[in-house]
């Protein structure tokens, strides 16, 4: 990909850009992509992990109540 820009790029000390500005949105894009994932990915264990916290929180309360009938 673009041997010539590449070889000007380091023949020149990095004044001409190594990659084109298609090579670079197209490497944004792809990191985008799998930002977004990543966040989906994250959304969804947090909203997995909120459900067993409220579910844990009503099996104590209902343990409570149950103590507190048996201990009248």
């Amino acid at each position: 990909m673009g041997v010539i820009r590449k070889t000007a790029s380091i023949s020149t000390l990095g004044l001409v850009k190594f990659r084109s500005k298609k090579e670079r949105l197209k490497r944004a894009e792809a990191a985008e992509r799998i930002a977004n994932d990543e966040l989906e990915a994250e959304k969804a264990a947090r909203a997995a992990a909120d459900e067993r916290v409220a579910e844990a929180e009503r099996r104590a309360k209902k343990a409570e109540l149950a103590a507190l009938h048996e201990a009248r």
